[in-house]
């Protein structure tokens, strides 16, 4: 069996080769082992790309984390309460 970390890195190659290929102007290829690459065609705009890229990374990544229930607020998370300087 593997570690977690094989496992989340296998699931991002997964995921990066289905979801960028070069329909969308860009590709993010593997290279070596964990390395990868990513090719962008002749005047594909960068802005759009990480805009992508950074989208999908919320939608997928961020989008799913949820607050585990019974978790104290870290102080002053509110905003409320706090004096001081």
């Amino acid at each position: 069996m593997g570690t977690l970390t094989e496992y989340v890195y296998k699931f991002l190659d997964e995921w990066i080769q289905k979801k960028y290929n070069a329909k969308l102007g860009f590709t993010i290829e593997k290279v070596d082992g964990l390395e990868y690459i990513c090719k962008a065609k002749r005047y594909a705009s960068l802005k759009k790309i990480l805009t992508k890229i950074f989208k999908d990374y919320k939608d997928i990544f961020l989008g799913r984390l949820q607050k585990a229930p019974g978790v104290a607020a870290v102080p002053g998370s509110t905003g409320k309460g706090q004096g001081g300087s």
